[in-house]
């Protein structure tokens, strides 16, 4: 190495000092583990950053204006400028990365996250891993950005409770790339200019089981033929993304979007705009995630209080329109609109004889030719 090249390298990292000493604090500290402007210029001149205590402390002075003026801008960019911030870090209470004094030999700066940082982190990886439209290798770099600007301390603790999760994750590495054509798809603007929400194809992946297979495999449904729809919400439910969009011969249809490949815009304006109007989706996803799919019906269930209250709370919720009523010391009722499909009735057969529906008659004779059909395939 050269002179002249070593001396335009010390230069060079001298200019991204107050950087370098800012990731090395969100790196190395926090509210237990403190570092003195002294030794963050000692470890910084082992890398080959050329510091001085001094010049750190004033780093640190100078970060934490920026930071609070990028705190600041995200609500209102002309709130205060950077002599404002550096006047505003003077109290302790604006500034990130703060200097604690305990003792002769504790004391020092940490970067200060606040108390809920490490539930958060935590709540996000545990949200990432546990979404079935994530495949693994997307999770794992998803970690990694996450983790990032978090201390080597709490990434000891989160190694321990990062959920490694006995799920079915997708296939489709390109479900991200399917999300943002959709939004694309769907938005009224577009690089800065109006756009007419527009009608997408894909096609549609499908299980079957090849003869003398042991394992089932996916094709494309319709006989490979494209869908044609007019997409107008992305939601997510159980670990899954679906798309939720007009159908011209269905009506309204949702897919999964982990299952759509070759999606493309077709530059046609979508229809069903009269079906959407007033249309609510946290009511739809209400009524056709949380609950179950079909014609809406009023229906009144009996359940037995000891065993089934939590599940049933946690499947129905308590919304103003779902009604529990104390029937004996032993029973509840639930009364509620749901849709009554088979799917429905499978759910409420897993409560074998906990659970009895009273009323409507009409969805009890249902519920017990659905039985009788059961009972037929065992003779």
């Amino acid at each position: 190495m050269t002179d002249e090249f070593e001396e335009d390298y010390t230069r060079q990292n001298q200019r991204l000092k107050a950087y370098w000493v800012m990731r090395y604090l969100q790196e190395n500290t926090d509210s237990e583990h403190l570092k003195r402007a002294v030794d963050i210029a000692e470890d910084l001149y082992d890398l080959g950053i050329p510091a001085e205590q001094k010049s750190v402390n004033k780093d640190i002075k100078y970060i934490n204006a920026t930071l609070l003026l990028e705190e600041t801008a995200f609500d209102d960019p002309y709130a205060m400028d950077l002599l404002d911030a550096l006047e505003a870090v003077q109290e302790k209470e604006n500034q990130t990365i703060k200097f604690k004094y305990a003792n002769r030999q504790t004391r020092g700066y940490f970067y200060d996250r606040g108390d809920k940082y490490f539930n958060e982190v935590r709540l996000i990886l545990e949200s990432v891993y546990s979404s079935k439209f994530v495949s693994e290798a997307i999770a794992a770099d998803i970690e990694k950005r996450i983790l990032k600007g978090v201390s080597k301390y709490d990434r000891e603790k989160l190694k321990h409770i990062t959920p490694i999760t006995n799920r079915a994750t997708t296939q489709n590495s390109r479900v991200f790339d399917n999300v943002k054509i959709i939004s694309n798809a769907i938005s009224t603007s577009l690089n800065g200019k109006r756009h007419k929400p527009e009608k997408i194809q894909f096609n549609y992946n499908e299980y079957y089981i090849p003869e003398g297979s042991l394992k089932p495999k996916k094709r494309y449904g319709r006989k490979s033929e494209l869908y044609t729809v007019s997409p107008y919400y992305l939601m997510i439910n159980d670990g899954n993304y679906y798309l939720l969009c007009y159908d011209d011969k269905y009506g309204k249809r949702t897919f999964r979007v982990d299952r759509m490949e070759n999606i493309q815009p077709i530059g046609i304006e979508r229809d069903g705009e009269e079906e959407f109007r007033g249309f609510n989706a946290k009511e739809y996803a209400k009524q056709n995630f949380a609950m179950f799919e079909g014609e809406n019906k009023h229906i009144t269930i009996q359940f037995v209080t000891s065993k089934c209250l939590n599940t049933v709370v946690d499947k129905f919720g308590t919304a103003s329109n779902i009604v529990y009523k104390n029937t004996d010391k032993g029973h509840f009722t639930v009364s509620l609109t749901t849709g009554v499909n088979p799917q429905f009735y499978g759910w409420l057969c897993s409560f074998g004889n906990l659970a009895k529906i009273v009323d409507p008659p009409e969805i009890i004779e249902e519920f017990e030719e659905y039985i009788d059909g059961i009972k037929k395939l065992y003779k």
